[in-house]
């Protein structure tokens, strides 16, 4: 049984080694599930300033989790739409990152009328709370990273 194991193990990587001969390496690919979808009217609060919370091992200086936030206060719902148990429920607010993580891909346009924004202006905000699922390859082996984004999909300033 001590040497079964070893065995199986190198079998599997002998496999593996000529799926990547035979060009059927596995390939890079990203899958979206909708959690929630929110359509607002909102007011802008302003921007905030939050700490890093030291949660890995690259806070605080090299994980760029300090950051601002523009902050909206909901102030009615347009539309809701919850498919499953997992997405967010109606809120009150939603906060904006104003240097988005690189795998954000919110709608154009996003982040500069966030920015010219005042204090008090209102707009109609539709997000997304999703759950991302990439697959990719690092050093020969599959690799899964599973993470929930809140994706702003469109953003108008609303006349006063």
């Amino acid at each position: 049984m001590r040497f079964l194991l070893p065995l199986i193990a190198l079998v599997a990587v002998g496999f593996a080694m000529a799926a990547t001969d035979a060009g059927d390496a596995p390939r890079a690919r990203r899958e979206v599930a909708v959690l929630s979808a929110h359509s607002v009217e909102a007011t802008y609060a302003g921007r905030q300033e939050r700490a890093c919370m030291h949660r890995t091992s690259l806070c605080p200086d090299r994980c760029n989790h300090a950051n601002a936030w523009l902050v909206f206060n909901v102030d009615s719902y347009l539309s809701y739409d919850k498919p499953g148990q997992y997405g967010d429920e109606r809120q009150t607010q939603f906060a904006l990152q104003v240097r988005p993580a690189d795998k954000m891909e919110h709608a154009a346009g996003t982040h500069e009328l966030a920015a010219s924004l005042a204090v008090g202006d209102r707009v109609a905000l539709t997000w997304l709370h999703e759950y991302v699922s990439d697959f990719g390859v690092h050093e020969g082996r599959e690799t899964c990273a599973k993470y929930p984004i809140r994706r702003v999909t469109a953003i108008s300033r609303l006349g006063h």
